[in-house]
């Protein structure tokens, strides 16, 4: 009985183990999305400079019509322009919430996606 509970025990502790391994696979494939979705944006940015010589902090300037809205029930980041001018451009793709939708992340807090003019992607955690 004693064997028995054992196993039990060990079978526990590998399943919580992988789960946890798991739930850092699903989340990294999530942050896909944000980097796709930015990609977008970074494209966007750069026919507008190269039509008006600067970046422009407004997204309804911007031909966005594929970056989903912050409403989208079926996309799992919110996306806007943070910072822009002739120089550069900082995009931020942020991680939506239970209280956006559900959207819960797998880890233990949301955090940030950015992308700058010079295409560098970073992850922000709080």
């Amino acid at each position: 009985m004693v064997e028995l509970l054992v196993v039990v025990v060990i079978i526990g502790l590998l399943a919580t183990l992988a789960f946890g391994g798991l739930q850092r696979a699903v989340e990294k494939g999530r942050e896909k999305e944000a980097r796709l979705m930015l990609g977008t944006l970074y494209q966007a940015e750069e026919i507008y400079y190269t039509e008006h010589k600067t970046y422009t902090d407004d997204a309804n300037e911007l031909d966005t019509t594929s970056v989903p809205n912050d409403n989208s029930v079926d996309h799992f980041y919110k996306y806007r322009v943070v910072s822009a001018d002739s120089n550069g451009f900082l995009l931020e793709a942020i991680r939506k919430t239970g209280t956006d939708i559900g959207k819960d992340p797998l880890g233990e807090t949301a955090y940030t996606v950015t992308l700058d003019e010079t295409g560098r992607y970073s992850v922000n955690y709080p």
